[in-house]
């Protein structure tokens, strides 16, 4: 298992591993008396306005990821708080807090003051991550109320200061990008160059690594590519409305020629509801929607008018298939997990689809609810949590350690045209067995034939999981919800469980699935009334 995860990492994030733990360099906290330079200067930034934050803060309480913590004042707030996990940990030392609607001056400097003083050198806030968010949030915060404190300013530079010396090379993938996109705002807020460098340097290779051809985002979550669009917009809001860097323009050039691509491939993996399908890590209420990533385009200027080409093609190297068909749309996914070096946030899920119904959901993935690594978080990322096959019992691909894959699944064939999709991945190649899913669109009907070959033993069930909203029943080995029905042909058994519908991180909702056994072939055919 170790060596099927470990192979597929770059050589220079194994270096980076081992160099992050040799070189633990100090962290001082410089002192309230005691500045780092004797003077530091900021400048006037000018920016347009942004997406605000969710509403997280509420009089004496923060709610992060549905759980909320309550405090007596911002002083006792402890910025370490484990006992919801790492993720609500991160979330809470981002501070997006300091721009949501509404927050008055004095209270965002008083959750400010609270932090610095509270640092230490194991601090969760140090981090790389939580620096490259908390570093862009203060900044707005400070831009917007006009604010030049000289603690604030201090603490502030020294973050970026070990941010500048520990970009995530380690991990690379969005945590990278994130890197790269703060030292640019920490670059023209503290007019210098050395973070700039390192800025550009990141953004101009990460941008053309991690966007692929067809305007996804690598890790092939749609809840990711929406952070990562919203982050390249304000970039673009940064450079357009600021210039002091050498060789800006061409950093500009590239993160407007991807944002038009990422923009393009948002609206096509865009439901018409306006939700997006929430495959691989995704789940509501982290990220922007769609529309409000729209408006901020077109307040920088770019054409942000409704793509209403649904052409597979459009999704291509992502994987992704978007087919709109009478009544219904379907989303399938029939590419790799994510990137070979980097699927920290990739599902067993080749072949699965979801599926609305007059733009309501109707199949659906089982969600996300939690990064911990916990049993939960395990399953919702096994190939039984998705609507495709599982055979002996076994994930498609080798999920693991919350973050992990050794063996995965690859597409060894693909053939397509506007009325279907033939493909066959390699998910079972150790158990000598080949998984091929055919999936066949009309205005009235989907038919998905499913069929597994191989000289060894298997036993195949195939998940289909129903939105909590519909209310699917079994009828003669038929399912009927909301004026669809779902005909099975070469089955051996059909069972109606229920599962736990992910609605958001931390928040489980009882819904229905439905598992269907058989040999080597099933047929799967949905009629829409």
């Amino acid at each position: 298992m170790y060596y099927q995860t470990i192979k597929h990492l770059k050589i220079s994030q194994l270096v980076y591993q081992l160099w992050y733990r040799i070189n633990v360099f100090p962290r001082k906290i410089p002192g309230n008396k005691k500045a780092l330079h004797k003077h530091i200067t900021v400048a006037k930034l000018n920016l347009a306005p942004w997406i605000e934050k969710n509403k997280t803060l509420d009089n004496s309480s923060i709610t992060i990821l549905n759980l909320n913590y309550t405090y007596d004042n911002p002083e006792t707030i402890d910025w370490n708080y484990n006992v919801f996990g790492k993720l609500w940990t991160y979330h809470l030392n981002y501070m997006d807090f300091l721009l949501q609607p509404g927050l008055e001056k004095g209270t965002g400097l008083q959750f400010i003051s609270s932090f610095i003083n509270h640092l230490t050198p194991r601090s969760v806030g140090l981090e790389p991550y939580p620096i490259s968010l908390r570093g862009i949030n203060w900044i707005k915060f400070l831009k917007t109320h006009d604010i030049e404190n000289t603690e604030i300013l201090r603490s502030l530079f020294y973050q970026y200061q070990l941010l500048y010396q520990k970009p995530e090379y380690h991990l690379l993938g969005n945590h990278l990008l994130e890197n790269g996109f703060s030292l640019l705002f920490g670059a023209y807020y503290f007019k210098n160059l050395n973070f700039y460098r390192k800025a550009f340097s990141i953004l101009m290779h990460e941008i053309k690594e991690q966007i692929l051809p067809d305007g996804g985002h690598f890790e092939r979550s749609p809840m990711y590519h929406q952070i990562i669009l919203e982050r390249i917009l304000d970039c673009i809001n940064l450079l357009q409305n600021n210039s002091s860097m050498p060789n800006q323009q061409k950093l500009l050039d590239l993160l407007q020629e991807n944002a038009v691509r990422m923009l393009k491939w948002l609206d096509n993996i865009t439901f018409t509801n306006g939700e997006i399908p929430f495959l691989n890590d995704a789940a509501p209420g982290i990220s922007p929607k769609t529309n409000e990533l729209k408006r901020y385009a077109l307040q920088l200027g770019f054409f942000a008018a409704n793509y209403d080409q649904h052409f597979p093609y459009l999704l291509k190297e992502s994987g992704y298939r978007r087919i709109n068909a009478g009544d219904y749309e379907c989303i399938v996914d029939v590419g790799p997990i994510g990137p070979a070096y980097q699927p920290g946030h990739a599902h067993a899920d080749t072949f699965n689809f979801v599926l609305t119904y007059r733009n309501k959901p109707v199949i659906v993935d089982t969600g996300i609810s939690t990064y911990e690594k916990n049993e939960r978080r395990q399953f919702e990322r096994s190939t039984a949590a998705h609507n495709t096959v599982v055979i002996n019992n076994v994930d498609s691909s080798a999920v693991w350690g919350g973050f992990r894959v050794a063996r995965r699944a690859w597409i060894t064939s693909l053939q397509e045209n506007k009325n279907g999709i033939i493909a066959t991945h390699n998910g079972y190649r150790h158990k000598g067995l080949i998984h091929q899913r055919h999936f066949e669109f009309s205005s009235d009907c989907l038919t998905i034939s499913d069929k597994v070959t191989g000289k060894k033993k298997h036993e195949c069930t195939a998940f289909i999981h129903f939105h909590p909203h519909t209310n699917p029943r079994l009828i003669d080995n038929a399912i009927v919800a909301d004026r669809i029905s779902i005909h099975f042909e070469k089955y051996d058994h059909i069972s109606a469980v229920e599962y736990l519908f992910a609605e958001q991180f931390n928040s489980l909702l009882t819904a229905d699935a439905f598992e269907i056994k058989f040999s080597s072939t099933l047929n799967t055919v949905i009629r829409f009334n």
